[in-house]
């Protein structure tokens, strides 16, 4: 089976039309997930640091005499 120019051009203009849907959607989901695990991550600026302390002075009283 012989292709003409034409259909080889419509080939290729249907998949690179296919390879940009792809492309878009996997940015899109890309870009939802980092703002979805964005939402769930908690800055360290926003902890305070008395009970991190409070726990390590806990854990070496366990371990020191």
């Amino acid at each position: 089976m012989t292709c003409t120019e034409a259909y080889k051009e419509y080939i290729m203009y249907s998949f690179n039309g296919f390879s940009k849907t792809v492309l878009r959607f996997a940015a899109i989901n890309a870009w939802r997930d980092r703002s979805r695990r964005r939402q769930k991550e908690i800055s360290l600026g926003n902890t305070s640091q008395t009970p991190i302390l409070g726990i390590w002075g806990m854990v070496t009283n366990l371990f020191l005499p």
